[in-house]
């Protein structure tokens, strides 16, 4: 086994991908629920606002009509719950 600088980029290597899995498994399970997903509980839990980490995405989706956003809370359209699951595969790292 190769240790990279001492194993600190290999852990912050590691740390970022726990993150982004983390991330997205919020994102997978809070839209699968008709409420959705809140964005102020993104905020607390990983400490970034939802649009700085996946903004391109929900504006991608909000566009076409398949996310809504109200209240603080953003959820799949009824079109969007069609098609689920290639919405959320654009939140997988």
């Amino acid at each position: 086994m190769k240790i990279i600088d001492g194993g600190v980029t290999a852990a912050k290597g590691f740390k970022a991908a726990a993150a982004a899995a983390e991330m997205a498994e919020f994102m997978f399970l809070g839209l699968r629920m008709t409420r959705g997903i809140s964005k102020a509980e993104f905020e607390r839990q990983f400490g970034s606002e939802i649009d700085a980490i996946y903004g391109d995405v929900l504006r991608k989706y909000k566009s076409m009509g398949l996310l809504l956003e109200e209240n603080g809370r953003i959820f799949l359209s009824r079109e969007g719950i069609h098609v689920s699951n290639s919405v959320m595969a654009d939140f997988l790292p």
